[in-house]
């Protein structure tokens, strides 16, 4: 008999708190014609503080590691303010009782201030800066890479990241934020059902499963896994 702690698929769910929000508008930027799928709710596209304490709650219950990591992303995710990730701090302290907590955010950069960077320092952010640079910059790591930058994914199979969007939707993956992608609501099942189900897994196996014949075939495959 298998056993059904061991038959889980570990995961983790990367948290859209403020929706595709930002205070830039990149053209390049993936995200921000996200904002489409939720034109017709009337809420403010803002995590509340009830679904976040659901997220953090979920999220570290149903880790089976002592180190609990969560990642906030965008959008411009400090867009919603230095009191949301004090909750977010108090939050995780009062579910996260014998659990290493480990906070991860990814900002543009130009937002930040001398508080903003005494707050992730005090609380041991790991920060990540989504700077492309000039056009002759970012087109190096174009060609030296063969792939466009923020690409680079090489796992054999996926479907261990998740998303879940600031009204509680969990999607299969950061840049599969669309209406067939969608696993369900956190309001409704958990996290572990949403990213167990039969529809999440076999998206993970099909990275591996529906390679295209020149992935296949190609003498790298073995080092980005297509």
């Amino acid at each position: 008999m298998n056993d059904p702690v061991s038959s889980q698929l570990m995961f983790s769910v990367m948290a859209k708190h403020i929706g595709s929000g930002c205070n830039l508008n990149c053209t390049y930027c993936y995200y921000l014609e996200k904002e489409r799928l939720f034109r017709r709710d009337s809420q403010q596209h803002i995590m509340s503080e009830k679904l976040l304490e659901t997220y953090i709650a979920q999220t570290i219950y149903s880790s089976p590691d002592r180190v609990v990591l969560f990642a906030w992303h965008g959008g411009e995710p400090i867009m919603r303010g230095m009191d949301f990730f004090g909750k977010v701090i108090q939050l995780q302290k009062k579910h996260g009782t014998g659990r290493e907590i480990e906070n991860s955010l990814q900002t543009n950069g130009t937002m930040l201030t001398d508080e903003w960077c005494g707050f992730f320092t005090d609380h041991h952010f790991l920060i990540g800066i989504s700077v492309d640079g000039p056009e002759h910059c970012h087109c190096v790591l174009e060609n030296w890479m063969r792939v466009p930058p923020s690409v680079c994914v090489s796992a054999e199979n996926c479907g261990h990241a998740g998303v879940v969007e600031y009204n509680g939707d969990v999607f299969a993956w950061d840049h599969f934020v669309f209406p067939e992608y969608k696993l369900g609501n956190i309001n409704e099942k958990s996290l572990q059902t949403l990213m167990n189900s039969p529809f999440q897994r076999q998206f993970g196996q099909n990275k591996r499963d529906m390679l295209p014949a020149f992935c296949r075939k190609c003498e790298f495959l073995d080092l980005c896994n297509g």
